[in-house]
């Protein structure tokens, strides 16, 4: 249990590799189109059409899950009492974000023949800027960030959050839900590093924001004692949805039109494999027993 409790990330990765590749091999399609290294989605996918009807079915569907909560929100929010954080000055590194941040949009959207060699590397330094800038103003309101307390922890979201967007790539290769203009003249590997770079921001500049956010105590009031979802056995549960879960994923690649979703939550399935092998869960503490 212990082999598997450490192996946790490792088997969600071949669950997340391996399933879609075996629903396409048991379909009967050819694997070669989703086996290229790197990920290239270059050629967009003859979606169903955009539905009115089904459209507001899911805006009433997600209306409807989301409304307790604001509630509860509007509810508690009179009655909270007004936290006082050790507010400090605007740190000199944020400042440098704010310049980054400036330059790198400005030059992003204007078209300078002496930045036309570079004008496609503009994403990484503007999303630098925007995380500087964003930890920054959490310093200045809360006098603390994760930015300056836990330099190490933020370098090494880094190179997580590349790995972390490049499987969102893999599986968009069964759905291609989006797909890249001009890159066609790339070679695997100038591809491999020119995609990298931008996607190891997507991490740090989610954590930024969530830091950002949570320094605003009204726009989470009354959620910290809100509903606990608590089921007798958590391990059969997990079983059960991690079954399920797996299915959809065998069959993305075969029905890419109906299950295109399980994409953005299939890295919730580490829940589930954390439950089972009793790990502490991302959204909850150590789970019990079965």
């Amino acid at each position: 249990m212990n082999v598997l409790s450490r192996s946790s990330p490792l088997l969600l990765a071949a669950l997340l590799i391996g399933l879609p590749l075996l629903g396409v091999a048991l379909s009967g399609e050819p694997l070669a189109p989703y086996l290229r290294i790197p990920p290239m989605t270059t050629e967009p996918a003859a979606h169903t059409p955009f539905s009115w009807p089904v459209f507001i079915v899911l805006a009433l569907l997600i209306a409807a899950s989301s409304a307790p909560f604001v509630l509860r929100i509007a509810r508690a929010r009179p009655s909270i009492a007004r936290v006082q954080h050790e507010r400090v000055a605007f740190p000199s590194w944020g400042w440098a974000g704010v310049a980054l941040l400036l330059a790198a949009w400005w030059l992003a959207w204007h078209r300078y023949p002496f930045f036309a060699a570079l004008q496609r590397h503009s994403f990484t330094p503007l999303w630098l800027g925007y995380v500087l800038t964003v930890s920054a103003l959490t310093k200045m309101r809360t006098g603390h960030c994760v930015l300056p307390d836990r330099p190490r922890f933020v370098l090494a979201l880094f190179p997580l959050s590349a790995a972390f967007w490049w499987l969102f790539e893999y599986l968009n290769r069964f759905v291609r839900n989006w797909h890249y203009v001009g890159i066609d003249a790339l070679d695997a590997w100038q591809y491999f590093w020119q995609a990298t770079l931008p996607f190891a921001t997507v991490l740090p500049a989610v954590l930024a924001t969530r830091e950002l956010l949570a320094s605003f105590p009204g726009l989470s009031a009354g959620l910290g004692d809100a509903w606990r979802i608590a089921p007798q056995r958590p391990r059969r549960l997990a079983a059960a949805v991690l079954a399920v879960a797996s299915l959809g994923l065998a069959l993305i690649g075969v029905l890419p039109h109906q299950l295109f979703a399980l994409l953005w939550v299939s890295p919730l399935l580490l829940v589930c494999i954390q439950t089972l092998t009793s790990r502490p869960r991302l959204f909850g503490r150590r789970s019990g027993p079965s």
